[in-house]
């Protein structure tokens, strides 16, 4: 079977801790993952819905037996009616990526998608909603692209320089002192981004 053609993934309810596109690519429609993913390796591909499912605890009752007919159906150990436990669970769909998502890999052509721009920018905004640190909690998270490129011909809708300014906080605080250090979290992403103007602001490259 070839992964990369492969365009509908539903894995919500699995337990699924990692997801991983083809190494070749995907262009994903539709992608429902489980919350307890903590990880999203993606190369060369795009998507048109990411969506993440949380499961509820599981209850059980007990369910008695009949016949076609309707009529009950008789345990012969005990004579009584006999039963069956029912397990249920609720699949909840989630409004955003969760912050237990603590790692992203948005390799090759990915990062020229609008899609991994909005993935980026809502697992930022989960973070810091979702921490008591808020954005210094961003430093515990590991985001690696090497093809950015957010620009007026990939994206409908530029990102601000307080955007970027919280892009920069993830993947650890580097010693400013370190050379190696700062080195290394400068190499975790890289392209060409353009921002949007705004008043007060620059317009960069």
């Amino acid at each position: 079977m070839d992964l990369s053609q492969m365009q509908n993934v539903y894995a919500m309810g699995s337990g699924l801790q990692q997801f991983s596109s083809s190494y070749r690519g995907n262009a994903f429609d539709t992608v429902e993952l489980p919350a307890t993913v903590s990880s999203i390796y993606m190369r060369n591909s795009s998507w048109n819905s990411l969506e993440f499912w949380s499961t509820g605890a599981i209850t059980s009752t007990q369910v008695a037996l009949t016949d076609s007919q309707g009529n009950a159906i008789i345990d012969e150990t005990t004579g009584t009616q006999a039963t069956i436990q029912k397990n249920t669970t609720t699949i909840t769909k989630l409004s955003t990526i969760p912050s237990t998502v603590t790692k992203l890999e948005l390799l090759g052509s990915t990062g020229r998608y609008e899609c991994s721009k909005d993935l980026v920018f809502e697992w930022i905004q989960s973070i810091i909603t979702n921490s008591p640190d808020g954005e210094a909690a961003l430093a515990n998270y590991d985001l690696t692209m090497d093809d950015i490129k957010w620009d007026n011909s990939t994206c409908e809708s530029l990102i601000t320089f307080d955007q970027l300014a919280l892009l920069a906080k993830l993947n650890g605080l580097a010693d400013e002192t370190d050379p190696a250090q700062k080195a290394a979290k400068r190499r975790k992403l890289r392209g060409y981004i353009v921002l949007r103007s705004q008043p007060g602001n620059l317009t960069m490259e």
